[in-house]
């Protein structure tokens, strides 16, 4: 769930929510009552629709502005923009804009479909995050989220993973081989970035002051021949992350391929891959291990 708000009347806020309407106006029916007499009982509504936050006014006397410009349609919002409704200013945050945490939704498919060749693609997925919105003071909130992203940009650059993208609450990496022998696996660079990333994104309440859980599950596709459609691996692990994100927070699932490879590093591998449930028994060959077992399989 996204870590979006409205804030009005000083210091109330209001938390948006995903499948609900929230209504702005001078009516005490209304989610944000405004006190101000130039605006309409039922002014203007803000819509949680997948991953975006939609504006829209509801037929009002004097209309509703974003920014100072009037607003003829729906229009999606922004992290620190001022809705103007009468003389009063409702303040819409949504500090988790850069980091892409919200829900799953259609912008994970457009991802997927964007996705250029390579040869392994892994994705993470969060949640716990509305009650960490919901507990935690927004300045707090505010500097965990920017620590929390400076974090995940160094494991990233650490592995030299370039092709990161987010939607919702996931965050989506692809990963082509480098050239040379001497330059690192692929999948070794994946798995050491998942193991600090799951690290990183878990700490968020504890950077925030609040007492809570912000869980990481994930999905992890190595290509299994040659010349392998790129959108059909970013489509088949997010699959994957999804049915990790099912069966509870800090589980981790590799295709076929991956579990071969990850075997091949060690016998003593196989005790920690386990065989996934639910739809991940559609993949072949695919397993399934907690993340904080993640160092352990690493090659030393």
């Amino acid at each position: 769930m996204s870590i979006a708000y409205l804030q009005y009347g000083g210091d109330q806020k209001f938390h948006l929510e995903s499948g609900r309407i929230c209504q702005i106006g001078r009516s005490l029916s209304n989610e944000v009552v405004v006190q101000d007499a130039e605006v309409s009982r039922h002014h203007a509504t803000v819509e949680v629709r997948g991953n975006d936050h939609i504006l829209t006014d509801a037929g009002s006397r004097n209309g509703t502005c974003l920014n100072g410009a009037r607003i003829t349609g729906p229009v999606r919002l922004k992290h620190g923009d001022r809705i103007e409704v009468g003389n009063t200013s409702v303040l819409f945050f949504r500090p988790d804009s850069g980091l892409g945490l919200g829900v799953f939704g259609e912008d994970a498919t457009i991802a997927a479909t964007l996705s250029p060749p390579t040869q392994l693609c892994f994705v993470l997925s969060m949640s716990g995050l509305d009650n960490l919105a919901r507990n935690a003071d927004p300045a707090r909130l505010d500097a965990a989220l920017v620590a929390c992203r400076n974090q995940v940009a160094q494991a990233l650059d650490r592995q030299s993973i370039r092709d990161v993208r987010y939607a919702g609450d996931l965050l989506i990496c692809s990963i082509s081989q480098e050239g040379g022998i001497d330059k690192p696996d692929a999948l070794e660079r994946a798995l050491r970035a998942v193991s600090d990333l799951a690290i990183a994104l878990e700490q968020l309440p504890a950077h925030a002051g609040v007492i809570g859980r912000v869980q990481v599950a994930g999905g992890l596709w190595l290509q299994e021949f040659a010349g392998e459609n790129g959108s059909l691996s970013m489509n088949n692990a997010l699959a994957l992350a999804t049915e990790a994100a099912r069966n509870g927070g800090t589980t981790f699932l590799l295709n076929g391929a991956g579990t071969q490879r990850v075997r091949h590093w060690s016998n003593s591998n196989d005790k920690l891959l386990l065989e996934p449930a639910g739809s991940a028994q559609h993949f072949p060959g695919a397993a399934s291990l907690q993340l904080f077992q993640l160092p352990q399989i690493l090659p030393l």
